[in-house]
């Protein structure tokens, strides 16, 4: 069975620098790390929003978009399981159940984490709990993590919209604002035989441009969504969404990480030093006290439920994300069924931390955004969720997402740090922000993807 843990997507709305459009979003039914289907093409009319942005609407969408999503894990506690070994018993195990479908009803029982070894006694441990296995990315050639003498000051610059691609536009920012990945590909992709046709190569160059040249991106940016269009949907991660549809902002950055990663040149080692996460998991069985232990596949990203409760903190959105309860799995070793307590410890903190904070899912009465706030800090230690909390787990936030409306209406932004503070990028309009307002923006924006990066 795939050894992949499912991750809720969503597809909340996007729309141009200079029109009204609307929108039919794609809503997650379970926690995915796979891209959502594209939703139906939109039709148009004009209204406007507070400080310039633009916000689209149209009708829900259809029961056929909402189903094309991938369904959660689900298992039968009373249902006989084929016997298997312990590794194969441990992949199978080795997906997350969904997040209740109701944003209502995430909830977190005990949000401090308690250690698999409180339930069980030293001599009942398995060798390796507490150990950290070496890394394949250990010996990975190091990334610099400031801007080059050839960037200067670096440069903080509007993006346009031809499009209803707000969504691309807001994820360029942030990943633009990364000294790592420009000096990943100002070194890595120098030559490429598919000039016109590779999304590394056009990204590599729009980067270049962004930071040292003083006029605007427009023909570079253009060359990008170009090479998209031309390679998006035989491209592995693919890309169906190239025309005018609408699409998640998440989505589109795991597609984008995925191409740059598997380009000719780029070294993998060294891109997952920067981007990939990794997990350890552990669970023990109650009965026969047998520690079990194994990897969860590296993703580009945490994606966070949000506990259903006032005054939620990015603490207790870790806390529950790393912690599962009542997860029904078969033990090898006694051959039993139970509802089981998994514990998921960080295996590998990259350079590069982006945190999906998952807002859309089903309510009541069908597909919905959670709209609450989540208190989230400037500095981040993920030394508390992780497997040897001696290494290096500290973080800045460099870059937001942020999304406004719901799932029949909306516009994405970005905020990003630059040379001369916070600012806010709302397509080809940029405007000084300042701490405050990045971390709980005005006019109904709620952020949805948070970019922090290892000091």
């Amino acid at each position: 069975m795939d050894n992949i843990r499912p991750r809720a997507t969503s597809l909340p709305p996007s729309l141009p620098a200079v029109r009204k459009v609307t929108v039919t979003p794609t809503v997650q039914q379970s926690v995915s790390r796979s891209s959502s289907q594209p939703p139906a093409q939109p039709d148009q009319e004009l209204s406007k929003l507070g400080k310039k942005r633009r916000i689209s609407e149209s009708e829900p969408p259809d029961a056929k978009s909402q189903q094309q999503v991938k369904k959660p894990r689900k298992q039968d506690a009373g249902e006989p399981l084929p016997k298997k070994s312990d590794s194969q018993a441990s992949k199978q195990d080795n997906r997350r159940p969904s997040v209740d479908q109701k944003p209502s009803a995430v909830q977190t029982k005990n949000s401090k984490q308690e250690p698999i070894s409180s339930k069980i006694s030293k001599g009942e441990q398995s060798p390796n709990i507490g150990k950290t296995p070496k890394s394949p990315t250990a010996s990975a050639r190091k990334t610099p993590k400031s801007w080059p003498a050839s960037v200067g000051k670096q440069k903080v610059k509007g993006l346009s919209n031809p499009s209803q691609w707000c969504y691309r536009r807001s994820v360029l920012q942030s990943l633009i604002a990364l000294p790592q990945l420009f000096n990943l590909l100002d070194e890595s992709h120098k030559s490429c035989p598919k000039q016109g046709r590779c999304v590394t190569c056009a990204m590599r160059q729009l980067l270049t441009a962004y930071h040292t040249s003083p006029g605007s991106v427009g023909s570079q940016l253009s060359a990008l969504d170009g090479a998209i269009r031309a390679t998006g949907r035989s491209s592995e991660p693919r890309w169906s969404a190239i025309s005018q549809t609408q699409e998640d902002s998440h989505d589109f950055l795991q597609y984008l990480l995925g191409t740059i990663e598997k380009a000719k040149g780029v070294d993998k080692d060294q891109f997952s030093s920067l981007f990939r996460i990794k997990h350890k998991i552990s669970w023990v069985c109650d009965g026969c006290k047998k520690v079990h232990t194994h990897s969860d596949p590296p993703g580009f990203s945490l994606s966070l439920p949000i506990p259903n409760r006032s005054g939620v903190s990015l603490t207790d959105c870790l806390n529950t994300y790393h912690r599962e309860s009542n997860v029904t799995i078969r033990c090898d070793k006694c051959k039993k069924n139970a509802k089981r307590t998994r514990i998921f410890k960080l295996d590998n903190a990259p350079d590069v931390l982006p945190i999906q904070l998952m807002r859309f899912g089903y309510g009541a009465r069908g597909p919905t955004k959670n709209k609450q706030h989540v208190d989230f800090p400037e500095e981040l230690d993920l030394s508390p969720w992780a497997l040897d909390q001696s290494q290096p787990s500290k973080y800045r936030l460099q870059a937001i997402v942020a999304h406004s409306g719901s799932l029949k209406f909306g516009h994405y932004i970005a905020y990003v740090r630059g040379p001369d503070g916070i600012k806010e990028i709302s397509d080809s309009s940029v405007s000084p922000s300042n701490a405050k307002e990045w971390r709980r923006p005005t006019s109904g924006f709620n952020p949805y993807i948070l970019v922090y990066i290892k000091q």
